[in-house]
């Protein structure tokens, strides 16, 4: 033939092939989780306030936001003395260390409107103090153990740390620990237990919650009543002092 044969484009390629993609997969530098991580919002409980904001650090504490309770402009109320005066009726007149330490703390005549069935809050003359007084002896349970405890309200004077709250706008209960609490309630506790701008609890104050577990705070009689044969004791005294108190006779 008059022409040469083309040459086969097979023969002879003018590029080199492409390197073929490598079938092993890339190992990770940690190797993966067999299943998803679980989120550290997806537990049982939500992260407990003290560990948040404030150095409660006791359980039977979780939830209590002291700063919701500590506005003197809001408390006392004469909605709070009727429970005072309720407390006196039923509580301090029925339990011989709970009066002799805070009956000077009630109004007599109030007492009888208890008994009498008044339960118009406005009735009442905020002059009883009895619940504050049980918090303060708590405190001081050293002076109490000793007799020589005296209640005072100079040392009840609250934070007033933000928020701040009006009468209308002051939330009127909180759950503790799974209880609920009326604000009353939680003003005493925290005008007398709370310190450092109520971000810690006093010692003795969160020994007594630890003893009596849910339900605690409404327990200030119980204070009293195993006053000589439970908490003025060297045992409890000394766990109290040494910080192993909720261990050895804690509620849980």
């Amino acid at each position: 033939p008059s022409l040469a044969p083309t040459a086969d484009s097979t023969s002879t390629p003018s590029l080199a092939p492409t390197a073929e993609p490598t079938n092993e997969a890339t190992v990770p530098s940690v190797p993966p989780s067999p299943s998803p991580s679980t989120e550290p919002t997806n537990t049982f409980e939500p992260t407990k306030y003290y560990e948040l904001e404030s150095e409660y650090d006791d359980d039977n504490l979780y939830r209590l936001v002291c700063a919701d309770f500590d506005d003197d402009n809001v408390y006392p109320s004469y909605f709070c003395n009727y429970g005072d005066s309720k407390t006196c009726d039923e509580k301090v007149t029925t339990s011989e260390n709970y009066n002799a330490y805070c009956g000077s703390t009630c109004n007599k005549r109030e007492e009888r409107r208890v008994e009498n069935g008044v339960t118009k809050t406005s009735d009442y003359s905020n002059s009883s103090w009895a619940v504050i007084c049980g918090w303060e002896a708590i405190k001081h349970m050293n002076e109490t153990c000793a007799g020589t405890f005296e209640p005072t309200l100079k040392e009840a004077a609250s934070a007033d740390m933000y928020p701040n709250y009006t009468f209308s706008t002051a939330p009127k209960d909180a759950e503790v620990n799974s209880e609920k609490y009326d604000a009353c309630n939680l003003h005493a506790f925290c005008s007398v237990c709370s310190y450092d701008s109520g971000t810690k609890i006093h010692k003795n104050c969160k020994a007594h919650v630890d003893k009596y577990g849910t339900g605690a705070l409404y327990e200030v009689t119980s204070f009293f009543n195993s006053l000589d044969d439970f908490w003025c004791t060297d045992d409890v005294q000394g766990a109290i002092e040494e910080g192993t108190f909720e261990k050895t006779y804690g509620s849980s």
